[in-house]
């Protein structure tokens, strides 16, 4: 089975251990995964399934205009556009969402494209962003 998993982090804080633990049980049970992160204040893993979304100057600027008007995401066309070009290549069996929030991804385009794709997607809530809007 082919999983693509996307978090804020890949392998740091609470968020970050747990879908690298999750990341490497998948491997270890022959499915074919990846993790697509935010790609900001963390070491780079050497594992080319372990996939940076945006940089320190995107999320920046995301953040600052998302402080301005109101609307996370909204400013990250970059990473969003990137994340859905690893969707397209990869092409998995289902996704798997946890944390969406961190000025890195326009989160309504990204779920967005994955009901129009009809790709199963798993979102599990690690915070209340989802339903309040705000953590």
């Amino acid at each position: 089975m082919k999983i693509l998993i996307v978090n804020v982090n890949s392998h740091i804080e609470s968020t970050g251990k747990i879908v690298y633990g999750l990341y490497n049980y998948l491997k270890l049970k022959g499915n074919e995964v990846r993790l697509c992160y935010r790609g900001i204040r963390e070491p780079k893993l050497d594992d080319a399934n372990i996939i940076p979304l945006s940089n320190d100057v995107q999320c920046k600027i995301s953040g600052l205009f998302s402080k301005l008007f109101g609307y996370e995401g909204i400013f990250s066309p970059l990473s969003t556009r990137k994340l859905i070009k690893e969707i397209e290549i990869f092409k998995p069996d289902v996704v798997h969402l946890f944390n969406l929030p961190g000025y890195y991804l326009n989160h309504f385009k990204v779920l967005e494209y994955l009901k129009e794709k009809r790709i199963p997607t798993v979102y599990s809530m690690m915070d209340e962003f989802v339903y309040t809007g705000k953590c």
